[in-house]
Protein backbone atom coordinates (compact mmCIF):
# COMPACT_ATOMS: atom_id res chain seq x y z
CA UNK A 1 0.00 0.00 0.00
CA UNK A 2 1.47 3.45 -0.69
CA UNK A 3 -1.09 5.61 0.91
CA UNK A 4 0.03 6.94 4.37
CA UNK A 5 -0.77 5.96 7.83
CA UNK A 6 -3.97 6.83 9.08
CA UNK A 7 -2.27 6.19 12.77
CA UNK A 8 -2.69 10.34 13.74
CA UNK A 9 -4.22 12.31 16.61
CA UNK A 10 -3.60 16.02 17.99
CA UNK A 11 -0.85 14.88 19.65
CA UNK A 12 1.16 13.01 17.32
CA UNK A 13 1.34 11.47 13.57
CA UNK A 14 2.70 8.35 11.79
CA UNK A 15 4.72 9.29 8.75
CA UNK A 16 4.90 5.25 7.72
CA UNK A 17 3.04 4.22 4.62
CA UNK A 18 0.29 1.65 5.35
CA UNK A 19 1.46 -1.63 5.73
CA UNK A 20 4.76 -0.21 7.06
CA UNK A 21 5.54 -0.51 10.79
CA UNK A 22 3.96 2.64 12.44
CA UNK A 23 6.58 5.51 13.53
CA UNK A 24 4.83 6.44 16.78
CA UNK A 25 2.96 4.45 19.42
CA UNK A 26 0.03 4.68 21.31
CA UNK A 27 -0.90 8.23 22.29
CA UNK A 28 -1.20 8.14 26.13
CA UNK A 29 -2.91 11.67 26.78
CA UNK A 30 -6.27 11.70 28.08
CA UNK A 31 -9.58 12.46 25.45
CA UNK A 32 -10.06 15.96 25.07
CA UNK A 33 -14.27 14.48 24.76
CA UNK A 34 -16.42 16.32 27.33
CA UNK A 35 -19.30 14.42 27.83
CA UNK A 36 -22.89 15.54 27.78
CA UNK A 37 -22.83 15.58 31.97
CA UNK A 38 -19.71 18.01 31.53
CA UNK A 39 -17.10 15.41 33.18
CA UNK A 40 -13.85 14.83 30.87
CA UNK A 41 -13.97 11.31 28.99
CA UNK A 42 -11.95 9.18 30.90
CA UNK A 43 -10.61 7.25 27.73
CA UNK A 44 -7.32 7.93 25.66
CA UNK A 45 -7.21 10.23 22.99
CA UNK A 46 -7.84 8.37 19.56
CA UNK A 47 -9.47 5.82 21.33
CA UNK A 48 -13.58 4.55 21.75
CA UNK A 49 -14.86 6.50 24.92
CA UNK A 50 -16.17 4.33 27.39
CA UNK A 51 -19.91 3.88 27.32
CA UNK A 52 -20.99 5.96 30.12
CA UNK A 53 -19.18 8.36 32.44
CA UNK A 54 -16.91 6.60 34.88
CA UNK A 55 -17.43 9.92 37.01
CA UNK A 56 -20.80 9.97 37.61
CA UNK A 57 -21.23 6.02 37.35
CA UNK A 58 -18.12 4.74 38.71
CA UNK A 59 -16.81 1.21 37.38
CA UNK A 60 -18.51 -1.69 39.61
CA UNK A 61 -16.78 -4.54 41.32
CA UNK A 62 -18.63 -6.57 38.78
CA UNK A 63 -16.99 -4.88 35.32
CA UNK A 64 -13.91 -4.69 37.32
CA UNK A 65 -12.19 -7.93 35.65
CA UNK A 66 -8.99 -7.23 36.82
CA UNK A 67 -9.94 -5.43 40.31
CA UNK A 68 -7.67 -2.73 39.75
CA UNK A 69 -9.79 0.04 39.24
CA UNK A 70 -9.89 2.84 41.72
CA UNK A 71 -13.14 4.53 41.66
CA UNK A 72 -11.62 7.43 43.29
CA UNK A 73 -8.92 7.95 40.86
CA UNK A 74 -9.86 10.13 38.48
CA UNK A 75 -6.85 10.60 36.79
CA UNK A 76 -7.05 6.66 35.83
CA UNK A 77 -8.15 6.03 31.81
CA UNK A 78 -10.12 2.97 30.41
CA UNK A 79 -9.90 1.17 27.21
CA UNK A 80 -13.12 0.57 25.73
CA UNK A 81 -14.45 -2.30 23.31
CA UNK A 82 -16.96 -1.02 21.14
CA UNK A 83 -18.23 -4.21 20.04
CA UNK A 84 -19.03 -5.60 23.24
CA UNK A 85 -18.63 -1.95 25.45
CA UNK A 86 -16.98 -3.73 27.72
CA UNK A 87 -13.88 -1.31 29.27
CA UNK A 88 -10.64 -1.76 31.34
CA UNK A 89 -8.15 0.72 32.67
CA UNK A 90 -6.12 0.79 29.93
CA UNK A 91 -2.55 -0.63 31.94
CA UNK A 92 -4.89 -3.86 32.91
CA UNK A 93 -5.77 -4.11 29.20
CA UNK A 94 -2.10 -3.54 27.41
CA UNK A 95 -0.98 -6.25 29.84
CA UNK A 96 -3.43 -8.17 28.19
CA UNK A 97 -2.83 -7.75 24.87
CA UNK A 98 1.30 -7.76 25.25
CA UNK A 99 0.56 -11.34 27.44
CA UNK A 100 -1.54 -12.97 24.31
CA UNK A 101 1.16 -11.16 21.33
CA UNK A 102 3.65 -13.68 23.53
CA UNK A 103 1.72 -16.71 22.56
CA UNK A 104 3.18 -18.59 20.10
CA UNK A 105 0.02 -19.45 18.47
CA UNK A 106 -1.23 -16.62 15.77
CA UNK A 107 -5.20 -16.39 17.41
CA UNK A 108 -7.26 -13.37 17.20
CA UNK A 109 -6.64 -10.70 20.50
CA UNK A 110 -10.26 -11.52 22.42
CA UNK A 111 -12.59 -9.40 25.06
CA UNK A 112 -10.84 -10.71 28.66
CA UNK A 113 -14.36 -10.77 29.96
CA UNK A 114 -16.49 -12.27 26.92
CA UNK A 115 -14.24 -13.34 24.23
CA UNK A 116 -15.77 -11.51 21.43
CA UNK A 117 -13.07 -10.91 19.08
CA UNK A 118 -11.26 -7.50 18.93
CA UNK A 119 -10.62 -6.22 15.41
CA UNK A 120 -7.80 -3.77 14.43
CA UNK A 121 -10.44 -0.81 13.83
CA UNK A 122 -11.93 -1.11 17.04
CA UNK A 123 -8.41 -1.10 19.33
CA UNK A 124 -6.52 1.93 17.60
CA UNK A 125 -4.20 1.67 20.48
CA UNK A 126 -3.30 -1.73 19.71
CA UNK A 127 -3.69 -1.75 15.85
CA UNK A 128 -0.12 -1.68 14.65
CA UNK A 129 0.31 -5.20 17.05
CA UNK A 130 -2.83 -6.61 15.77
Amino acid sequence: CAEPCHVKCQHRKCEALCGEPCTVGPCDKPCPAVLDCGCPCRGLCGEPCPPRCLTCEPITEDEDLFMMADPEDKDERFTTLPACKHFFRVEDFDNHVKTQMEKPAIVPLRCPKCNTVVKPDDCPRHKPAL
